[in-house]
């Protein structure tokens, strides 16, 4: 490489008989001597300027600056194989289905947040979804925390705050889909009584209970044990969910296991939380216990003894039912219920939410609080539910 004259600061090569000007420049940086190598003095300018912010944020001393998306995404999931089964299975899924085929050869460094947000209308436009745009948004989102976090290639995930924000705007502008304009699916006391009266003395009768009468998701109905409820002070305690783990996404992890169907601790600690165990579910709990012969173990398990996964729940059991009976519920519903019963009942709010297991008390007013059509007034009603 040598120096051009009349040309300050620039050098030629010659390789296979073509000739390749560089801008070459060392210079010191607080109080460091940096050697830049550019194309021209522009270049220069412009990589000086980085560098000076990479001295100055420690972006220079990162590992594995120059590391991929597809490369990350290893690191990422063994990472969260730390979490729960659930939280393993959902970012791996996103990862294959949406953000690998968009960013897998990209630098993690090179990242923008123009990049994610195109990418997020892309989805929106094919999907027609912002609930998948969310989903989606969670996982990338998370992904490339873990990278600062870490100090993996970045200093600071390249997504501002308020990108969802604009999507939802456009999806409501536009007509999508959206989950937070959807219209409530909308149930009666009476609805409830009919489920109830239709399962009365049938081994999912202790399901229905625990999701109508004490507000649980149905992963944790289908995962409560004898030892959750006292009989004592009358509460149950809900700390645990049955997960479904795919055997081909996880093997080779932690949750590699024979069974699909399996017992793991809530996704968060403000989900762990106690209800009141009403007199008419007492009763079924104590009847259990002297009809199965035990006190410990699973209120409910399939025809095999084991644990009752949510599809198979919905398929053989739930479905055929709301078809039997002309409805059209669905299980997250029977949870609305209880939270609306109990606010039109004049509940405080604060105390469903912890019901519920909410984090914000803005979700149990927002989502929970209107479930019941009001055209329902039978006093007696809300006396045979609780009762």
């Amino acid at each position: 490489m040598k120096r051009i004259k009349g040309k300050p600061h620039y050098y030629k090569t010659i390789v296979n008989g073509k000739t390749y000007e560089y801008y070459i420049r060392k210079v010191m940086i607080d109080n460091k001597p940096v050697t830049i190598t550019a194309k021209s003095k522009a270049d220069y300018d412009e990589k000086y300027e980085a560098k000076k912010e990479a001295l100055k944020t420690g972006a220079d001393k990162l590992g594995k600056k120059n590391i991929k998306v597809k490369d990350v995404a290893i690191e990422y999931l063994k990472d969260s194989e730390n979490r729960s089964s659930g939280t393993y299975i959902r970012r791996e899924k996103y990862l294959r289905l949406y953000v690998l085929p968009e960013f897998k050869h990209d630098m993690v460094k090179n990242i923008t947040h123009g990049q994610i947000k195109n990418f997020y209308n892309n989805i929106l436009d094919t999907k027609k979804s912002i609930t998948l745009v969310q989903s989606v948004h969670k996982v990338l989102n998370t992904m490339l925390d873990y990278c600062e976090e870490n100090d993996v290639a970045i200093t600071k995930n390249p997504i501002k705050e308020g990108i969802l924000k604009s999507i939802r705007a456009r999806a409501n502008r536009e007509g999508f889909e959206n989950s937070i304009n959807k219209v409530e699916e909308k149930v009666t006391p009476e609805d409830m009584m009919n489920i109830l009266s239709a399962v009365k003395g049938t081994k999912e009768e202790i399901v229905y209970h625990l999701q109508i009468l004490s507000g649980c998701r149905i992963a944790e109905a289908l995962a409560m044990t004898f030892e959750k409820i006292d009989l004592e002070n009358n509460l149950i305690n809900i700390s645990e969910q049955v997960v479904s783990t795919s055997k081909s996404k996880t093997k080779g992890t932690r949750f590699e296991n024979a069974d699909y169907n399996n017992i793991a601790p809530l996704k968060t600690k403000g989900s762990v939380r106690e209800v009141p165990l009403t007199p008419p579910t007492r009763e079924l709990v104590i009847q259990l216990k002297e009809k199965l012969g035990k006190s410990k173990g699973l209120l409910y398990t399939t025809i095999n003894g084991k644990v009752c996964g949510r599809d198979n729940w919905n398929n053989k059991h739930h479905k055929p039912l709301m078809e039997k009976l002309g409805l059209n519920i669905k299980t997250h519903t029977l949870r609305k219920f209880f939270g609306s019963f109990h606010i039109n009942n004049g509940t405080p709010v604060k105390q469903v939410q912890e019901w519920l297991g909410h984090s914000e008390l803005m979700t149990t007013f927002k989502h929970y609080s209107s479930a019941i059509k009001q055209e329902s007034n039978n006093k007696w009603l809300t006396a045979e539910l609780v009762a």
